[in-house]
């Protein structure tokens, strides 16, 4: 059971519960037909890794004996308030010009690497014994976060 309380996924509940909670309430931007125009490859890519970004920390444990550890939680906690404050400004600007740009509408895609870097220097164990899991977990969330900016940048570029 305590294995359970140091599981690298529990880092993802702040997260999961935000997001649930309010993406109901982004502005029009994320809800139109235009996100259904984007190439299936870019989709499926960004799907994907993000499936496995999500699920991969299953298999990791928070490490709390790490030299850095320390940083890799104020980094946590860090990115989480970017990445907070990046939805909160979709509401606040969701009807102002500027808002049209890649760099606020694009905010909640590329924040996100630096929670998920986080996560990956707080979770340099894994369940899976020999298995270099950091290593992977950091090409995988570089290719998630990559891809859904695209993602983010052709539907912007569309409307523009």
């Amino acid at each position: 059971m305590l294995n359970l309380l140091g599981n690298g996924f529990l880092l993802f509940i702040p997260v999961l519960i935000w997001n649930i909670t309010l993406s109901n309430k982004l502005p029009n931007f994320f809800k139109t037909s235009t996100w259904d125009k984007i190439p299936k490859s870019v989709l499926i890519i960004k799907n994907t890794f993000r499936f496995v970004s999500f699920l991969l920390p299953l298999l990791m444990i928070i490490d709390f004996t790490t030299d850095y550890y320390k940083y890799g939680l104020a980094l946590y906690v860090i990115g989480i308030s970017i990445y907070f404050i990046s939805w909160l400004l979709q509401f606040k600007l969701s009807n102002k010009k500027y808002n049209k740009s890649l760099l606020i509408r694009g905010a909640p895609a590329y924040t996100t690497i630096i929670w998920l870097t986080a996560i990956g220097l707080l979770c340099n164990k894994t369940y899976i014994q020999d298995l270099y899991i950091t290593n992977i977990y950091f090409i995988i969330i570089c290719v998630f976060t990559i891809t859904h900016t695209i993602h983010v940048y052709l539907v912007v570029k569309q409307q523009n």
